[in-house]
């Protein structure tokens, strides 16, 4: 079956229009979930007929693709080795960087239990999810090795697949235990930790950056 033809946005109305659709999607997934949100309803929200939404996405899973892609920018956006630098102690880092993620998180619209089913059922969207985990880790081996601090973990690879695990479910769950918990204390908590594994006791003496 031939695949069907989307149009790239060239003219600045063009391109508004496909930004109005992918913002639609993003507000209308945040409070509806994925599952319930049709095409249609993605079209009125975004104030444009359901033959223009399809002139730049194929299908729903296009644009739920573009979401993602967009979701994922607010965490790439972060520059994690800049914080690391400029703050005097690693644990100030690291809680700065953690309260970076959870700011680009409250943008992440998509509910966790409807991201692990999308991921489950559909190789397409694994396959960008994958790759954004694999830049995340990227970027946290980065950060990890901008340090003066002495590695305490003997494998890096192994020490940033931890610090990504940790604070993967730190972001993920947090929401859940709103009101229930001191948010900052955790983060405090959680930072102290990642800092406790990584480093030892080097970030109880201040010993560098």
């Amino acid at each position: 079956m031939e695949t069907k033809k989307i149009s790239i946005p060239v003219q600045n109305r063009s391109k508004e229009s496909k930004e109005r659709i992918i913002q639609a999607a993003l507000e209308l997934y945040g409070t509806k979930g994925i599952m319930d949100v049709t095409t249609k309803m993605i079209a009125e929200k975004a104030g444009v007929a359901i033959g223009s939404l399809y002139v730049y996405f194929r299908d729903k899973k296009d644009i739920t693709k573009a979401v993602l892609e967009r979701n994922s920018e607010l965490f790439l956006t972060i520059n994690y080795k800049e914080i690391i630098q400029s703050e005097g102690d690693i644990l100030r880092a690291i809680e700065r960087i953690l309260r970076e993620l959870q700011h680009a998180m409250n943008h992440w619209n998509i509910p966790f239990v409807e991201m692990q089913l999308l991921e489950t059922g559909d190789p397409e969207i694994k396959a960008l999810t994958d790759a954004f985990n694999g830049q995340i880790l990227n970027l946290a081996k980065e950060m990890i090795s901008s340090t003066n601090l002495t590695l305490r973990p003997a494998n890096i690879d192994q020490a940033t697949a931890y610090v990504f695990l940790v604070i993967d479910s730190y972001l993920f769950r947090l929401p859940f235990y709103n009101g229930l918990i001191d948010a900052d204390a955790m983060t405090h908590e959680v930072a102290r930790a990642i800092g406790m594994y990584l480093f030892g006791d080097q970030i109880t003496r201040g010993d560098g950056r």
